[in-house]
Order: C-alpha cells, then structure tokens, then sequence
C-alpha cells in the first residue's frame, strides 16, 4: 500500500493576502511601540507634577480679576505667576500659606524654588504647575527656627507641548515663622 501526499502551493492572491497581513501587523506593533515610548518610555514632565496642586483660581480674586487674568495673553517670553511675598508659617514644621499659582493665562507650566537670602539653601520646591492651577499651603522642606527670612523666589518656565526649559524670573520674598 502506497501513500501519496499532495501540497498545494499557495496561489498568487494568497501570497499578496499573507503578504498584507504581515504588513499590517508590523505596522501595528510599530505604532503601538511607539505610543508606548510616548506614554511611559520618555521622560515625562507628568511625572514631575505638584501632587498638592489644586485646579482652579485662589480664593480672594475678585471676579474683574479673574476676568481680566482670563483676557491677558501672556507671550512665550513672559512669565506669569502669583505668589505670596510674606507667606506665614505656625513654626518650622508646620504648613504655612504659600500662596503659589500659575494662572490660566500663562500657558506654559511653571515650578518654584525658594532659596534663603543669607545661606543660600533651598528650603521649598514644588513640582510643576500646569495652567491654571495653585498650592495654596505647604511644608518647607527645610526646618526654620523662629524669625523672619529674606529669601529669593525662583519661577520656572517650561512648554506645554515640548517640555522645553523656556526661562525663569526671580522675586523677593519674606518667610515668617511664628514659633
């Protein structure tokens, strides 16, 4: 008893069917590659993100203030920000009133770093500030002993949609701690 075996060869149009399918799937894993590098792969400024932000505009604006925030355009080589210039602080551990916010109008995310005047140290950073976002209160990172400190304000800039570094403006500020 005999055996025989036949193989079909693949015709033509299922060459091209096999052919477009693998393409399709190379096409996919490459687009999908690349939206992983996107989202997780590229250093991403979410990540950097104050987490004590809050969305919205400070308390104590007065509606023509909030109006004529939202009317100003702020150009790309202006920096826009609100700060408290005495914030107070209980004692050295405690939170005190920051005040800091990048308005709406800014649009570019912007972070800050407070340096004291006579040593030179940073005692408090945030993270960054998307538009139209404010930390109203938060710790120092360094602990203060009661007294009044001269200190140095610095406001980052950055691009909303490259990330880029654009600039920073600086303001003097007095940090008060009670106890």
């Amino acid at each position: 008893m005999t055996s025989t075996s036949q193989h079909a060869s693949p015709s033509g149009s299922h060459k091209k069917r096999n052919v477009i399918i693998i393409v399709c799937v190379v096409l996919v894993l490459a687009l999908a590659g690349g939206l992983l590098w996107w989202f997780i792969g590229r250093p991403a400024f979410n990540d950097q993100l104050e987490p004590n932000a809050v969305v919205g505009t400070m308390p104590g604006k007065t509606d023509e203030q909030i109006e004529e925030e939202l009317n100003r355009k702020v150009d790309e080589k202006t920096i826009a920000f609100v700060l408290n210039s005495e914030p107070v602080y209980a004692d050295g551990r405690a939170k005190g009133t920051i005040m800091f916010e990048n308005p709406a109008s800014n649009g570019k995310r912007t972070r800050l770093e407070l340096y004291r005047d006579d040593t030179n140290e940073l005692i408090y950073k945030t993270g960054l500030l998307d538009p139209g976002s404010y930390v109203p209160e938060a710790k120092l990172d360094k602990f203060l002993e009661k007294g009044n400190y001269d200190c140095t304000a610095y406001i980052y800039a950055y691009k909303l949609d490259t990330e880029e570094y654009l600039g920073k403006v600086a303001a003097g500020v007095t940090v008060h701690v009670v106890e």
